[in-house]
Parts: C-alpha cells; structure tokens; sequence
C-alpha cells in the first residue's frame, strides 16, 4: 500500500463507502468546458482528492464531466465530514453507484458500506453504513475494491485475501465468499501475495493485479490472477497472465470491457504503456493492443476505465498535478490522447490513484 500522503496516525480500518448517485450525478458548481476531441458520451468521470492530512480534512469526490478538457474546476464535489475518512479506491456499478473504499483515522467501527444523498453537491452525511461481522475473516487494510456487474463489491485486503460483499448487504454483514491470500493461515492455493487492484467482467470472473515476489518460500510470478465466480476458500486460480511476451513491468490498474478484453495500465523500464488482452487470455501471452510512444503523454499510470464509447481513460502522474488522459476507441501505438483533464482542485490523488466513469 502507498502511504505517502497519509498521515502515520493513522489505524488500518476497511470501509467502503456507497455514493448512490441515481444515474449521472447532476452538480453544476464547475466551470470546465469542452475543447473538442471524441465523442461526447454524457458520462461523468471521478476521481479522489485526499487531504493534505487527516487533519486538515476529509477526504472528497470529484466530478468532472467526460467531455472537459484542460485544466477545469469540478462540475460537483461530495464530502462527508459527519464520517470523515481517507480514500484508497473507488469504482461504479452499471446503476451509477459510486463506491469508495476508505481508512478511518479513529474509528469507531469497521465499516464497509456507506451510502449518500443522490447527486449531492457539497457537504454529505452518509445515509447508510454497513459492518464487517466480527466473525469475517480478515484480510487486512483494503488495498482495493471494485463492483461487480450484479451490485456485488470485491474488496482485496493486504494479507492477501479478496472478499465478496452482497449488493443488498446492511448493517454487520457476512462476506457471502472470501478467496484467501498467502497470509491468511498459510493459503497456498490461490498464488495472492498482496493484490492492488481488481476487476470483474459481465460474468462476475474476478481478475486480480497481484505482487510478483517470494513469501513463505512460495514464489509468485503473474501479475495477473483470475478467479471464476463462485470461487471461495483456499482455492486455485482458473487462469494465470504472466510472462515476458505480457510485456508486464510494473502494473498499475487493471479493468475488463463489454467484451471480456482486459485492460492494463503498465509501468515497464522503457517507458507507461496500456495494454490490451485478449478474453479467455491465459499464461505468457502477447497483448492485442499497446498504447505507448512519446504522442501518448504516459506519465506513471494508475486506474484505468473504459467508457460506454470504447474510449480508454487512465489516470497518469500523481502529486501535485495527476491527470485523466482519454484516447479514442481502438486508439494503438504511439497516439495523441483527444483530451486531458487536469484540475487546480485535484492535486492529491488517493494512495491507489484510481477513477470511476458513469
């Protein structure tokens, strides 16, 4: 977990916090404008802004719409200071659910789930909240979080494990499924040292950025592990990515389209890339598709989405001046980005540096 811009007081507590935002959320406080570049699509992007410290501050969401381009002000922004915490990750649903995952500073309980006003600008309290049961296994500080296409949120822990919530879940709730990683009671099976981010295709499949390394004497090599959707227990992986033709470094964010194509963000020794895999992509296999060369403008990448266009958009650099870089659809090799959003309110991207698009 990267911890530079949170503060070393800080107590390893999970939560996910639930934005329902009813569709496409609807704050106007912003002055972006667009510059032209791609397809207009409606569709809203988010992004974290942590603060500086814990105490200066809660953390807040960002709402930009797709089509902004330059440097531009939120079209909304959404802060909770009644449960203030620090974010690490955040993903959508296909409702327009905006999930968050989170560490309180001083909790008063593990939460995992918390809701918020639909399309609220400014200061939100949250509406709802839901708690690991005491009897969950644990699987550490989360290091990322993602939601499934039926409303399910999969959350990686840092012991390695990987936890599945109900869309339905409230109150102190049971994971309905917990895959276990290397430091959860000596699991072997499931090759999870320290997942980082996550992803789920249309079928519910659970694709997992996992650290390459020794623990325990057990060696892992792919960075990319993939679970079928009932895996639970200490089970084995259905397929492994992993290999010099992946051309995989150094990943950074990992997500899956309509098609079942997966998509990486790539931080290799010559240079960022974004790479494209095949569905059903399995063992030393070579990308289909690699954004990359100097027209890219690739800094260190990060979270990655596709939008309803096919458009690719990944979060590039990080502190003080993080980016959103869109490419059109189908955009290969050394290609100009249509547009790039940059904001004088986001300069302190969350730990997991991650975006939603909806």
């Amino acid at each position: 977990m990267r911890t530079d811009q949170i503060s070393a007081g800080i107590v390893a507590a999970v939560v996910v916090a639930l934005l329902i935002l009813g569709g496409c959320a609807t704050g106007s406080s912003g002055g972006g404008v667009n510059n032209g570049g791609g397809t207009t699509t409606g569709q809203r992007v988010y992004v974290i802004q942590e603060p500086v410290t814990f105490s200066s501050g809660p953390a807040s969401i960002l709402e930009f719409s797709e089509s902004f381009n330059g440097s531009v002000s939120p079209a909304a922004t959404i802060v909770d200071t009644v449960n203030p915490s620090v974010f690490n990750d955040l993903s959508s649903d296909g409702s327009g659910n905006i999930y968050v995952a989170a560490l309180y500073a001083t909790p008063s309980a593990s939460d995992t789930f918390r809701a918020y006003v639909p399309g609220t600008t400014g200061v939100s309290a949250s509406l709802r909240s839901v708690t690991a049961a005491a009897a969950a296994p644990s699987i550490g500080a989360t290091e990322a979080m993602v939601a499934g296409p039926t409303g399910e949120i999969y959350v990686a822990g840092q012991f390695g494990g990987v936890q599945v919530y109900s869309a339905t879940a409230a109150g102190a709730s049971t994971p309905t499924r917990t895959i276990y990683g290397y430091l959860m009671g000596g699991a072997t099976l499931s090759t999870l040292l320290e997942p980082y981010a996550l992803a789920a295709d249309a079928a519910d499949n659970i694709y997992v950025l996992n650290r390459v390394g020794v623990s325990g004497g057990a060696t892992v090599t792919s960075p990319i592990v993939v679970f079928g959707p009932t895996a639970n227990g200490n089970v084995t992986p259905t397929r492994l990515i992993g290999g010099p033709l992946t051309t995989l470094a150094s990943p950074g964010g990992i997500t899956v389209d309509s098609a079942g194509n997966i998509w990486v963000t790539n931080n290799g020794t010559t240079g960022s890339s974004i790479l494209e895999f095949a569905p059903g992509a399995s063992g030393n296999v070579a990308p289909i598709l690699t954004i990359a060369g100097s027209l890219t403008t690739l800094g260190t990448l990060h979270g990655i989405k596709l939008d309803v266009s096919g458009s690719v958009l990944v979060v590039s650099g990080g502190y003080p001046t993080p980016s959103v870089i869109r490419f059109a659809a189908r955009a290969s090799g050394n290609v100009a980005p249509i547009l790039t959003i940059t904001s004088p309110a986001w300069t302190h991207p969350d730990a997991s540096e991650t975006l939603a698009v909806y």
